[in-house]
Protein backbone atom coordinates (compact mmCIF):
# COMPACT_ATOMS: atom_id res chain seq x y z
CA UNK A 1 0.00 0.00 0.00
CA UNK A 2 1.04 3.68 -0.58
CA UNK A 3 0.59 6.25 1.40
CA UNK A 4 0.56 9.87 0.64
CA UNK A 5 2.56 12.22 2.99
CA UNK A 6 2.59 16.31 2.51
CA UNK A 7 4.45 17.08 5.21
CA UNK A 8 7.60 19.68 4.87
CA UNK A 9 11.02 20.13 6.17
CA UNK A 10 14.09 21.04 5.34
CA UNK A 11 15.22 17.94 3.31
CA UNK A 12 11.89 17.49 1.73
CA UNK A 13 12.60 20.87 0.26
CA UNK A 14 16.08 20.08 -0.83
CA UNK A 15 13.77 17.14 -2.90
CA UNK A 16 11.47 19.58 -4.22
CA UNK A 17 14.48 21.52 -5.38
CA UNK A 18 16.23 18.21 -7.17
CA UNK A 19 13.08 16.94 -8.34
CA UNK A 20 12.52 20.32 -10.42
CA UNK A 21 15.65 20.27 -12.06
CA UNK A 22 15.45 16.20 -12.78
CA UNK A 23 11.15 16.76 -14.84
CA UNK A 24 13.42 19.98 -16.45
CA UNK A 25 16.53 17.77 -17.82
CA UNK A 26 14.79 15.08 -18.66
CA UNK A 27 11.47 16.10 -19.97
CA UNK A 28 9.58 14.61 -17.93
CA UNK A 29 5.90 16.01 -17.24
CA UNK A 30 5.58 14.37 -13.04
CA UNK A 31 8.08 13.22 -10.66
CA UNK A 32 7.61 11.39 -7.48
CA UNK A 33 9.73 10.23 -4.97
CA UNK A 34 8.57 7.40 -2.54
CA UNK A 35 10.11 6.01 0.50
CA UNK A 36 9.44 3.43 3.00
CA UNK A 37 8.66 4.54 6.41
CA UNK A 38 11.27 3.31 8.76
CA UNK A 39 8.22 2.60 11.08
CA UNK A 40 5.53 1.02 8.84
CA UNK A 41 7.60 -0.25 6.42
CA UNK A 42 4.91 1.08 3.51
CA UNK A 43 5.84 3.41 0.41
CA UNK A 44 5.06 6.98 1.09
CA UNK A 45 5.00 9.77 -1.47
CA UNK A 46 7.59 12.42 0.21
CA UNK A 47 8.03 14.34 -3.24
CA UNK A 48 5.14 14.91 -5.98
CA UNK A 49 6.25 17.69 -8.46
CA UNK A 50 5.23 18.79 -12.34
CA UNK A 51 6.82 20.76 -14.68
CA UNK A 52 5.60 22.93 -13.43
CA UNK A 53 7.49 23.14 -10.43
CA UNK A 54 3.63 23.05 -8.72
CA UNK A 55 3.23 20.46 -5.89
CA UNK A 56 0.80 17.47 -6.76
CA UNK A 57 -0.28 16.98 -3.12
CA UNK A 58 -3.19 19.74 -3.31
CA UNK A 59 -4.53 17.62 -6.20
CA UNK A 60 -5.49 13.84 -7.06
CA UNK A 61 -3.33 11.67 -9.09
CA UNK A 62 -2.20 8.87 -9.86
CA UNK A 63 1.10 6.77 -10.85
CA UNK A 64 1.47 3.11 -11.95
CA UNK A 65 1.83 0.91 -8.95
CA UNK A 66 2.79 -1.86 -11.17
CA UNK A 67 6.19 -0.29 -12.42
CA UNK A 68 6.87 1.17 -9.28
CA UNK A 69 6.39 -2.10 -7.11
CA UNK A 70 8.31 -4.05 -9.73
CA UNK A 71 11.09 -1.77 -9.34
CA UNK A 72 11.50 -1.39 -5.80
CA UNK A 73 10.72 -5.59 -5.73
CA UNK A 74 13.71 -6.14 -8.14
CA UNK A 75 15.87 -3.10 -8.10
CA UNK A 76 16.10 -2.89 -11.36
CA UNK A 77 15.66 0.47 -13.11
CA UNK A 78 12.94 0.85 -15.79
CA UNK A 79 12.76 2.46 -18.81
CA UNK A 80 9.94 2.54 -21.70
CA UNK A 81 8.87 4.79 -24.22
CA UNK A 82 5.11 3.16 -24.46
CA UNK A 83 4.08 1.98 -20.98
CA UNK A 84 0.64 0.69 -23.29
CA UNK A 85 2.35 -1.61 -25.41
CA UNK A 86 5.64 -2.76 -23.35
CA UNK A 87 4.58 -6.38 -23.22
CA UNK A 88 6.12 -6.36 -19.25
CA UNK A 89 3.46 -3.70 -18.03
CA UNK A 90 0.69 -4.68 -20.90
CA UNK A 91 -1.34 -6.73 -18.65
CA UNK A 92 -1.03 -3.75 -16.02
CA UNK A 93 -4.38 -2.16 -15.43
CA UNK A 94 -2.87 1.66 -14.23
CA UNK A 95 -1.07 1.13 -17.01
CA UNK A 96 -3.85 1.50 -19.85
CA UNK A 97 -6.66 3.16 -17.36
CA UNK A 98 -3.45 6.16 -16.63
CA UNK A 99 -2.73 6.31 -20.74
CA UNK A 100 1.26 6.22 -19.20
CA UNK A 101 3.21 6.83 -22.15
CA UNK A 102 7.53 7.72 -21.60
CA UNK A 103 8.03 6.15 -18.12
CA UNK A 104 11.54 5.50 -15.96
CA UNK A 105 11.19 4.51 -12.23
CA UNK A 106 14.77 3.33 -10.09
CA UNK A 107 15.22 2.02 -7.04
CA UNK A 108 17.09 4.39 -4.41
CA UNK A 109 19.21 2.04 -2.91
CA UNK A 110 21.51 2.88 0.42
CA UNK A 111 24.39 0.30 2.02
CA UNK A 112 22.46 -2.21 -0.33
CA UNK A 113 19.15 -1.57 1.13
CA UNK A 114 16.21 -0.62 -1.18
CA UNK A 115 14.72 2.50 0.92
CA UNK A 116 12.68 3.92 -1.90
CA UNK A 117 11.55 4.42 -5.67
CA UNK A 118 11.90 7.32 -8.02
CA UNK A 119 9.42 7.38 -10.68
CA UNK A 120 9.22 10.13 -13.82
CA UNK A 121 6.92 10.27 -16.59
CA UNK A 122 5.80 11.73 -19.45
CA UNK A 123 1.78 10.79 -20.63
CA UNK A 124 1.63 12.83 -23.76
CA UNK A 125 4.60 11.98 -25.46
CA UNK A 126 5.88 9.13 -27.19
CA UNK A 127 9.88 8.23 -26.45
CA UNK A 128 10.34 11.24 -24.23
CA UNK A 129 13.29 9.08 -22.32
CA UNK A 130 16.55 7.52 -23.60
CA UNK A 131 18.89 6.04 -21.81
CA UNK A 132 21.14 8.45 -21.28
CA UNK A 133 18.55 10.00 -18.93
CA UNK A 134 17.87 6.83 -17.12
CA UNK A 135 21.80 6.99 -16.28
CA UNK A 136 20.83 10.35 -14.88
CA UNK A 137 18.33 9.59 -13.36
CA UNK A 138 20.30 6.48 -11.54
CA UNK A 139 22.74 8.80 -10.07
CA UNK A 140 20.24 11.14 -9.53
CA UNK A 141 18.97 8.42 -7.35
CA UNK A 142 22.31 7.70 -5.85
CA UNK A 143 23.09 11.36 -4.83
CA UNK A 144 19.25 11.26 -3.32
CA UNK A 145 19.35 8.59 -1.38
CA UNK A 146 22.92 8.92 0.27
CA UNK A 147 21.48 12.43 1.24
CA UNK A 148 18.10 10.75 2.93
CA UNK A 149 20.50 8.28 4.75
CA UNK A 150 22.53 11.28 6.59
CA UNK A 151 19.71 12.95 7.34
CA UNK A 152 17.97 10.47 9.02
CA UNK A 153 21.24 9.22 10.88
CA UNK A 154 21.27 13.21 11.78
CA UNK A 155 17.95 13.06 13.28
CA UNK A 156 18.27 9.53 14.78
CA UNK A 157 21.19 10.65 16.44
CA UNK A 158 19.48 13.73 17.75
CA UNK A 159 16.70 12.35 19.10
CA UNK A 160 18.85 9.37 21.06
CA UNK A 161 20.64 12.62 22.45
CA UNK A 162 17.25 13.83 23.56
CA UNK A 163 16.00 11.12 25.07
CA UNK A 164 18.54 9.77 26.99
CA UNK A 165 20.07 12.64 27.86
CA UNK A 166 17.40 12.35 30.55
CA UNK A 167 18.23 9.13 31.53
CA UNK A 168 21.77 8.07 31.51
CA UNK A 169 25.51 9.99 31.87
CA UNK A 170 26.62 11.98 28.93
CA UNK A 171 29.34 8.96 28.88
CA UNK A 172 26.26 6.61 28.22
CA UNK A 173 24.89 8.82 25.55
CA UNK A 174 28.00 8.82 23.68
CA UNK A 175 28.15 5.06 23.72
CA UNK A 176 24.20 4.57 22.63
CA UNK A 177 24.97 7.63 19.64
CA UNK A 178 27.80 4.66 18.35
CA UNK A 179 25.26 1.97 18.16
CA UNK A 180 21.89 3.80 17.84
CA UNK A 181 20.11 0.58 16.70
CA UNK A 182 20.93 -1.16 20.62
CA UNK A 183 18.79 1.38 22.42
CA UNK A 184 15.47 2.10 20.82
CA UNK A 185 13.96 -1.08 19.55
CA UNK A 186 12.04 -2.80 22.41
CA UNK A 187 13.84 -6.21 23.50
CA UNK A 188 13.95 -8.41 26.10
CA UNK A 189 17.33 -8.33 27.91
CA UNK A 190 18.53 -9.45 31.76
CA UNK A 191 18.14 -6.43 33.99
CA UNK A 192 18.28 -5.47 37.64
CA UNK A 193 15.89 -3.45 38.84
CA UNK A 194 15.80 -0.42 41.16
CA UNK A 195 13.20 1.41 43.31
CA UNK A 196 14.10 3.75 45.42
CA UNK A 197 11.66 5.62 48.51
CA UNK A 198 12.38 9.18 50.75
CA UNK A 199 11.85 7.39 53.75
CA UNK A 200 9.17 10.47 56.23
CA UNK A 201 8.26 12.55 52.89
CA UNK A 202 4.39 12.71 53.75
CA UNK A 203 5.30 14.33 57.20
CA UNK A 204 8.26 16.42 55.73
CA UNK A 205 5.41 17.90 53.11
CA UNK A 206 3.27 18.93 55.67
CA UNK A 207 6.07 20.56 57.57
CA UNK A 208 7.59 22.52 54.86
CA UNK A 209 6.61 25.03 52.54
CA UNK A 210 5.83 24.03 49.13
CA UNK A 211 9.14 26.50 47.92
CA UNK A 212 11.17 24.76 50.07
CA UNK A 213 9.69 21.00 49.74
CA UNK A 214 10.22 21.74 45.94
CA UNK A 215 14.28 22.81 46.87
CA UNK A 216 15.07 19.96 49.25
CA UNK A 217 13.63 17.75 46.31
CA UNK A 218 15.34 18.96 43.28
CA UNK A 219 18.19 18.78 45.98
CA UNK A 220 17.25 14.78 46.26
CA UNK A 221 16.87 14.05 42.81
CA UNK A 222 19.85 15.55 41.65
CA UNK A 223 22.52 13.99 44.51
CA UNK A 224 20.63 11.24 43.12
CA UNK A 225 21.47 11.03 39.75
CA UNK A 226 25.01 11.77 40.39
CA UNK A 227 25.41 8.73 42.37
CA UNK A 228 23.04 6.24 39.63
CA UNK A 229 25.19 7.52 36.71
CA UNK A 230 28.40 6.91 38.82
CA UNK A 231 27.38 3.86 38.87
CA UNK A 232 26.26 4.09 34.92
CA UNK A 233 22.65 3.09 36.27
CA UNK A 234 19.70 4.46 33.77
CA UNK A 235 16.79 6.55 35.68
CA UNK A 236 13.62 5.82 33.87
CA UNK A 237 11.16 8.02 35.96
CA UNK A 238 10.70 10.72 39.22
CA UNK A 239 7.88 9.04 41.38
CA UNK A 240 7.31 11.90 43.67
CA UNK A 241 9.22 10.94 46.82
CA UNK A 242 10.99 8.16 44.84
CA UNK A 243 12.39 6.76 41.40
CA UNK A 244 12.77 3.83 39.45
CA UNK A 245 16.52 3.13 37.90
CA UNK A 246 17.29 0.22 36.03
CA UNK A 247 21.43 -1.54 35.42
CA UNK A 248 21.48 -3.36 31.98
CA UNK A 249 19.49 -1.05 29.67
CA UNK A 250 19.84 0.16 27.08
CA UNK A 251 23.45 -0.63 27.04
CA UNK A 252 24.12 -4.18 28.22
CA UNK A 253 26.59 -3.84 31.56
CA UNK A 254 28.87 -6.64 33.18
CA UNK A 255 28.43 -6.81 36.86
CA UNK A 256 25.16 -5.26 36.68
CA UNK A 257 24.26 -7.08 39.77
CA UNK A 258 27.21 -5.95 42.20
CA UNK A 259 27.05 -2.39 40.61
CA UNK A 260 23.08 -1.98 41.21
CA UNK A 261 24.27 -3.07 45.30
CA UNK A 262 27.05 -0.29 45.47
CA UNK A 263 25.26 2.05 43.94
CA UNK A 264 22.41 1.41 46.44
CA UNK A 265 24.93 1.38 49.34
CA UNK A 266 26.87 4.25 48.27
CA UNK A 267 23.03 6.19 47.64
CA UNK A 268 21.91 4.83 51.44
CA UNK A 269 25.57 7.41 52.97
CA UNK A 270 24.71 9.77 50.54
CA UNK A 271 21.62 10.38 52.32
CA UNK A 272 23.00 10.12 55.63
CA UNK A 273 25.75 12.88 54.68
CA UNK A 274 22.30 15.22 53.90
CA UNK A 275 20.75 15.98 56.49
CA UNK A 276 19.79 12.55 57.63
CA UNK A 277 18.08 11.13 54.62
CA UNK A 278 16.70 7.70 54.70
CA UNK A 279 15.97 5.85 51.92
CA UNK A 280 14.40 1.98 51.33
CA UNK A 281 15.70 -0.09 48.48
CA UNK A 282 14.24 -2.88 46.49
CA UNK A 283 15.78 -4.22 44.00
CA UNK A 284 15.56 -7.46 41.58
CA UNK A 285 17.04 -8.89 38.53
CA UNK A 286 15.31 -10.97 35.47
CA UNK A 287 14.68 -10.93 32.24
CA UNK A 288 12.18 -7.56 31.12
CA UNK A 289 11.16 -5.95 27.86
CA UNK A 290 13.11 -2.57 27.79
CA UNK A 291 12.62 -0.02 25.06
CA UNK A 292 11.13 3.57 23.69
CA UNK A 293 7.60 2.42 24.25
CA UNK A 294 4.24 4.35 24.66
CA UNK A 295 1.33 5.73 22.05
CA UNK A 296 1.75 8.96 18.99
CA UNK A 297 0.96 11.01 21.87
CA UNK A 298 3.78 10.18 24.02
CA UNK A 299 7.06 8.15 24.08
CA UNK A 300 9.29 6.59 26.94
CA UNK A 301 11.96 4.61 27.18
CA UNK A 302 10.85 2.29 30.34
CA UNK A 303 11.36 -1.09 31.44
CA UNK A 304 8.24 -4.05 32.20
CA UNK A 305 8.41 -7.23 33.13
CA UNK A 306 8.53 -9.39 36.33
CA UNK A 307 11.69 -7.63 37.98
CA UNK A 308 9.69 -4.29 37.89
CA UNK A 309 7.29 -5.60 40.33
CA UNK A 310 9.19 -7.89 42.67
CA UNK A 311 11.86 -4.84 42.90
CA UNK A 312 8.55 -2.53 44.10
CA UNK A 313 7.30 -5.19 46.42
CA UNK A 314 10.93 -5.58 48.30
CA UNK A 315 11.35 -1.95 47.99
CA UNK A 316 7.91 -1.66 50.72
CA UNK A 317 9.42 -4.27 52.41
CA UNK A 318 12.32 -2.33 53.39
CA UNK A 319 10.04 -0.66 56.11
CA UNK A 320 8.20 -3.89 57.85
CA UNK A 321 11.60 -5.59 58.05
CA UNK A 322 13.35 -2.56 59.16
CA UNK A 323 16.19 -2.85 56.52
CA UNK A 324 17.31 -0.17 53.97
CA UNK A 325 18.04 -2.33 51.44
CA UNK A 326 16.42 -5.69 49.80
CA UNK A 327 17.68 -7.55 46.81
CA UNK A 328 16.08 -10.73 45.58
CA UNK A 329 17.92 -14.06 45.63
CA UNK A 330 18.67 -13.58 41.51
CA UNK A 331 20.31 -10.28 42.67
CA UNK A 332 22.76 -11.33 45.54
CA UNK A 333 23.51 -14.83 44.19
CA UNK A 334 24.61 -13.12 40.62
CA UNK A 335 26.88 -10.16 42.94
CA UNK A 336 28.79 -12.70 43.87
CA UNK A 337 29.12 -10.60 47.12
CA UNK A 338 29.24 -12.12 50.56
CA UNK A 339 27.85 -11.33 54.23
CA UNK A 340 24.04 -10.58 53.17
CA UNK A 341 21.45 -11.29 55.52
CA UNK A 342 19.07 -14.12 54.13
CA UNK A 343 15.34 -13.38 55.28
CA UNK A 344 13.98 -16.17 54.37
CA UNK A 345 11.45 -16.12 51.49
CA UNK A 346 8.56 -13.97 51.42
CA UNK A 347 5.35 -14.24 49.43
CA UNK A 348 5.07 -10.65 47.53
CA UNK A 349 2.11 -9.40 46.27
CA UNK A 350 1.07 -10.21 42.56
CA UNK A 351 3.48 -13.53 42.79
CA UNK A 352 2.55 -17.56 43.09
CA UNK A 353 5.82 -18.44 44.44
CA UNK A 354 8.04 -16.98 47.70
CA UNK A 355 10.81 -14.75 47.01
CA UNK A 356 13.81 -15.12 48.71
CA UNK A 357 15.27 -11.87 49.93
CA UNK A 358 18.34 -10.34 51.18
CA UNK A 359 19.20 -7.45 53.15
CA UNK A 360 22.62 -6.24 51.72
Amino acid sequence: MIHITSHLSDLEALQEILMDHLLELVGAERGFLMLVDPEGGALEFCTARNFSKESLFESEFQVSRSIIFETFRSREAVLTSNAQDDERFQSAISVQELGLRAVMCVPVVVQDEAIGVLYVDNRLRLGAFETDDLEFMKTFADQAGASIHRTRLTRERNRLAQLFSRYVSPEVVGELLARPHDALSAQRRRVTVMFVDLRGFSALSEQLPPAELLDMLNEYYEGMLEVLFAHRGTILSFLGDGLLAVFGAPLAMEHQELKAIQCARNLIQWGESRQGLRFGVGMATGEAVVGDLGGSQRRDYTVVGDPVNTAARLEKLTKSKGVAVLVDEETYRSSGLTGGTNLGAELLAGKSNPVCIWAV
